[in-house]
């Protein structure tokens, strides 16, 4: 039978679940690596069965760990995302890179602090993935994606590992701005207990207060950051304080711990 039949084979024993049938297939001729009319590859089908016989079979006859499907991705973008670990393992041991970009420019540290992937976060951390790996297009780091996605435990483990809590990105922001304008209180809460700098400004000379204050009406948010010490008169680039930003944009439950603490 020719290579497209095989091929064929190969997918179908993928779908089915049949590692006999996919190492047949493998043997007689189907290519590991090739690309699937879905856009995907044989080991991208593999990993999102979350089935680790069928990945390990696929790279002990020639997969490439580290091919990426019509969207950039690799697999180990996808086992990050789904937080499957049996496949993340498999992967890692098999020279998979966690710090490839995707075509949307993140790497599987991203795709899982942003997931809440937190187990296999650890994985990819223990085996030496760099915590601090940037995007293309901004320059955040994973623990900007958990802050901006409220995943405590992803943040957790990724300042377990040497995560740089006050790491600012191509604007100047820091993973504690991300949580203030996200509304993200438990991250929030953590970085502040990490000692994350609270009146650090970016290069528009805004602090977390004052994203707090402009990007929603957040008093939990907002009293944290009071409670922490952050200068409720900090002006930006505008000359715009908490305060001002709150009223203007009639965030009035933000505006009145701001005046409170102003009053004091």
């Amino acid at each position: 039978m020719g290579e497209n039949t095989q091929g064929r084979n190969a997918e179908e024993a993928i779908r089915k679940g049949n590692v006999q049938e996919l190492i047949a297939a493998l043997s007689e001729g189907a290519d590991a690596d090739q690309i699937l009319q879905s856009g995907n590859r044989l080991i991208h089908e593999a990993t999102e069965k979350n089935d680790a016989l069928l990945v390990g079979a696929l790279l002990r006859l020639g997969a490439n760990p580290n091919v990426q499907d019509a969207t950039g991705d690799t697999a180990l973008h996808r086992v990050a995302e789904k937080n499957y670990t049996g496949s993340a393992i498999i992967l890692l041991e098999n020279k998979a890179d966690p710090s490839i970009l995707s075509a949307r420019g993140d790497t599987p540290l991203h795709r899982a602090a942003g997931s809440g992937s937190r187990d296999v976060l650890v994985i990819m951390l223990s085996r030496g993935a760099n915590p601090n790996v940037r995007l293309r297009s901004d320059g955040q780091v994973p623990l900007h994606i958990a802050a901006a996605n409220n995943q405590r435990g992803a943040a957790e483990a990724l300042l377990e590992h040497g995560a740089e809590v006050d790491a600012s990105d191509s604007d100047g922001q820091t993973p504690l701005m991300e949580a203030a304008r996200s509304g993200s209180i438990e991250v929030l809460q953590l970085l502040l207990d990490r000692h994350a700098n609270v009146d650090y400004q970016d290069k528009e000379g805004r602090s977390a207060l004052v994203w707090a204050a402009t990007k929603g009406d957040w008093p939990k948010v907002v009293a944290s950051l009071v409670k922490a010490g952050a200068q409720v008169g900090l002006k930006d680039r505008t000359g715009n304080t908490a305060l001002s930003r709150a009223n203007l944009l009639g965030h009035h439950k933000t505006a009145e711990i701001l005046s409170q603490s102003t009053a004091a």
